[in-house]
């Protein structure tokens, strides 16, 4: 009778997880992650003019005032304006800082591979901006509104962990 009582059990255990799917497997690093991260003192939302040059508390900015228009989600090997991806993160969108240096090409590629493979936002898009930036010390910096986490390395465990505990956290809700 145990033996069938246990079997039921571990047979409810497999469909459910064939049938909602099994989670996001996680490295060591993703999970300890978490409490590497930070967070950012708010520094404002307003609008203002495109090409304003705002002075920050912080950088790189996690919040802010910024751009009216957010920047197209993606992954872009040419900077985009602080100004407009501010604003994604704003709408609770990520972003994905890196320096531009010789090896542009390789880490917007290994980026690219982890944002298709990334869940949509409420929007029903990936609400990732990936883009170069050259104020940032560390290899790859992680922003939500008001977070933030360094990598020494690109680890997609890590993004993604971040971006599924942030995304659409932002103070707006929207695409």
């Amino acid at each position: 009778m145990t033996v069938l009582v246990s079997g039921g059990i571990g047979l409810v255990v497999v469909m459910a997880f064939s049938l909602f799917g099994e989670p996001a497997p996680e490295s060591d690093a993703a999970i300890a992650a978490v409490s590497e991260r930070y967070s950012v003192p708010i520094e404002g939302a307003q609008h203002v003019d495109e090409g304003v040059i705002v002075t920050r508390n912080h950088y790189p900015p996690s919040s802010g005032d910024h751009y009216a228009n957010p920047s197209n989600y993606g992954v872009f090997e040419e900077p985009v304006p602080e100004g407009a991806w501010i604003h994604n993160l704003e709408h609770g969108g990520i972003v994905v800082l890196y320096p531009c240096d010789a090896n542009c090409d390789d880490r917007a590629d290994e980026i690219r591979k982890l944002y298709r493979s990334l869940p949509d936002g409420l929007f029903g898009e990936v609400k990732l901006v990936a883009t170069p930036y050259d104020r940032v010390t560390s290899r790859y910096t992680l922003l939500a509104w008001g977070w933030q986490e360094d990598l020494d390395e690109f680890d997609s465990g890590r993004v993604e962990r971040f971006y599924r505990d942030l995304v659409d956290k932002g103070p707006e809700s929207a695409r």
